[in-house]
């Protein structure tokens, strides 16, 4: 493969790297430039021919024809059948994978290399690990210009800078692969971020056109517009507003299901040909997150998403692909008929070619409950639960589990397959819980402590698994860190874990839960929330980087944790075993039996015949499950006490914000279901 392209030193000669900063109308973003350099700088009337030349080698779209002539005209495009979902064969292989930021992690050296040692991958097999989810890990559109970003704006195929390099990636997948780990990460996102694709395009450089939802403001509405001095003075348009420019003809109806998408207007852009524009376009999330137009006649969006797919999963072997299909999935249309949207097109073509180039695929979306079936059926192998992960957040913070079981029985009466369901642990990239922002602050009144560090955001909770650990003890930013909140956190922390590990499908904690990581890094920003979560970390030891914030740890070093049965890094060991040993990864789930109030029970049908009784108490009291003895049940999980028998009536006892598994020897389901208390829903 050919080397990724130099940056702009190595493109120009040193005598003409000091016009291309000083021209007008056309600087890095990177770089700024002062103002008493810029007020003396001499002016084109056009951008300046060497800087586009050099954003166009930066450029996703000029890299894509690169990476896509590897395969035009090779078997490679069919070596591989498109059509054979193989889910099993990557769950019995990787059940829990651990996504981690490399931009969060502190290492000696770079952060790719780091990973690759022989020690970080033992403990990490150590500690249940069996795929590693490096996301995000391109370049950030931060690094283009001075607003703080969350590092999912990727607008580039390689490594972030001080990452690593691409080779150090294919070191670390092979390394990481002889000790029984796979690895994965995440495609380009449809919403990126501001960098060389999106600057040409404003550019109105003729290729780009069409590359992201985004169209020039006519010179007869500029009047309308509010001044901008600077190409990146940035003004989001209210509803009222969009509604007019729709009136007007040149914006699309708004039909944004949940709020999270919006249009922008930028500050004037010197083009090419000279001509000085404005630009009206789509984000999400963001103002600072432009969204591709994917389904563009010119085609040059998924032109880039097939070379994403070519780089990640045909050359740098990944083993799974996380993409995110957000602003596909904001549209009404979607949610109305997702068989004809541009979301299911758009699903079955990135997994389709992720196939053909061997790799599985995770969308990394919300989907609401109603549409799993029919996403699932557009060809993706596996979804982000966004149901009975986020209604088990709502338990652990409230006590209330009626959310919880109310997901559990709508997947089970939609025969949802939820081997196909990626258990995802909340981080700082946020989740949306079924329960408002407004609700949970008259719950929680200790959540308005937490305010500072940007906890909400589009309804989105932004959290780590600690900090919602220690909202559900009722403890302050200045509490949560001390000693003597560590066993509160890490008993409700263990709980949240536990529960979703013994459920179907996959496993994906965050790598900042090994240390339990709070939101207390620092102030977060309006365009990045959640930022204040990825402070810096180290697997040993306190981050030591002055240039970045260190994230406030709960959990001790690795090292310690390996010494301590009960600490968070042991539980999750065992939880990976139990899950290997056990199939539970590939297990379905029979019915829902009665639990006491705050509990919530669900039984599992094994891949051996057997069945596991997974319970969790999500209130401070402890709680007792009835249940009619039966031979051969024993406890993997939890206290082995837990499960009495007095006198031919057997109870499971639950001790506050305390999770237990029960293995149940019988094979057969009715004699099962008959040992649970009415069973109010079972599988169709």
């Amino acid at each position: 493969m050919p080397a990724i392209f130099p940056r702009l030193p190595a493109v120009l000669p040193a005598f003409a790297l000091l016009p291309v900063l000083l021209l007008g109308g056309c600087l890095d973003m990177r770089t700024p430039v002062t103002e008493a350099v810029s007020a003396q700088a001499p002016t084109l009337p056009r951008a300046h021919p060497g800087y586009v030349q050099w954003l166009r080698r930066q450029s996703l779209l000029e890299q894509a024809q690169t990476y896509a002539a590897q395969v035009s005209g090779t078997p490679r495009q069919w070596a591989r059948p498109a059509d054979a979902a193989r889910i099993s064969r990557l769950l019995a292989a990787a059940g829990v994978w651990l996504r981690l930021a490399p931009s969060s992690l502190e290492t000696d050296g770079s952060v790719l290399s780091a990973l690759a040692g022989t020690q970080t991958l033992s403990m990490l097999r150590g500690m249940g690990v069996e795929g590693l989810l490096l996301s995000p890990l391109a370049e950030s559109g931060g690094q283009w210009h001075e607003r703080p970003t969350d590092g999912r704006d990727e607008i580039s195929f390689a490594p972030a800078p001080g990452t690593g390099t691409d080779k150090e990636l294919d070191r670390l997948t092979t390394a990481a692969e002889r000790a029984g780990i796979l690895t994965g990460g995440s495609l380009l996102p449809l919403a990126t971020g501001f960098g060389p694709d999106f600057f040409l395009a404003a550019r109105h450089a003729p290729e780009f056109t069409g590359l992201y939802v985004m169209l020039e403001v006519p010179p007869a509405f500029r009047a309308a517009l509010p001044p901008a001095q600077e190409p990146l003075a940035l003004a989001t348009l209210t509803p009222a507003q969009m509604q007019q420019w729709h009136g007007a003809g040149l914006l699309p109806p708004e039909d944004s299901a949940d709020g999270r998408c919006g249009w922008a207007v930028t500050g004037p852009f010197t083009g090419v040909d000279g001509n000085e524009r404005r630009w009206l376009y789509r984000w999400q999330d963001s103002p600072l997150r432009p969204v591709l137009h994917w389904s563009d006649p010119s085609r040059r969006a998924a032109a880039i998403f097939s070379a994403a797919i070519i780089r990640h999963t045909g050359f740098r072997r990944q083993t799974l692909a996380m993409f995110d299909a957000a602003p596909l999935f904001s549209s009404r249309h979607a949610m109305q008929d997702f068989a004809s949207s541009e979301a299911a097109a758009f699903c079955n073509t990135v997994a389709r070619e992720n196939r053909n180039c061997g790799g599985w695929t995770l969308l990394d979306t919300d989907v609401p409950p109603a549409l799993l079936p029919a996403v699932l059926a557009a060809g993706t192998d596996f979804v982000r639960d966004s149901a009975a992960t986020p209604a088990a957040v709502v338990a652990l913070l409230t006590g209330d589990t009626a959310p919880l079981r109310a997901a559990l029985e709508a997947q089970l009466q939609a025969g949802t397959d939820q081997r196909r369901l990626a258990r995802i642990l909340p981080g700082a990239e946020g989740m949306t819980l079924p329960l408002s922002p407004a609700v949970l602050r008259d719950v929680l009144p200790g959540l308005a402590a937490w305010q500072h560090y940007g906890l909400f955001s589009s309804g989105r909770l932004h959290a780590t698994g600690a900090t919602l650990a220690a909202l559900a003890a009722g403890l302050s930013p200045a509490e949560a860190p001390r000693p003597a909140a560590l066993a509160g956190i890490l008993r409700r922390h263990t709980l949240l874990t536990a529960f979703c590990a013994g459920l179907p499908g996959l496993l994906v904690p965050q790598g900042a839960d090994i240390r339990g990581a709070l939101n207390v890094a620092g102030t977060a920003s309006p365009h990045a929330p959640g930022l204040s979560a990825s402070g810096r970390w180290r697997w040993e030891g306190a981050a030591a980087d002055a240039a970045l914030p260190a994230a406030r740890l709960c959990y001790p070093s690795i090292s310690h944790q390996r010494s301590d049965p009960a600490s968070y890094a042991s539980v999750l060991g065992r939880l990976g075993t139990l899950r290997r040993q056990y199939g539970i990864a590939e297990a379905t789930v029979e019915c829902l039996p009665d639990a006491p109030p705050g509990c919530i029970a669900v039984l599992l049908r094994l891949p051996d015949g057997r069945h596991l009784l997974n319970a969790a108490n999500f209130t401070p009291e402890s709680r007792t499950l009835p249940l009619t003895p039966t031979a051969g049940s024993a406890v993997l999980f939890g206290r082995h006490a837990a499960l009495t028998d007095n006198s031919g009536h057997a109870a499971l006892h639950l001790h506050a914000h305390e999770c237990v598994m029960v293995l149940m020897e019988s094979r057969k389901s009715a004699t099962v279901s008959a040992t649970v208390a009415n069973p109010s829903q079972r599988r169709p």
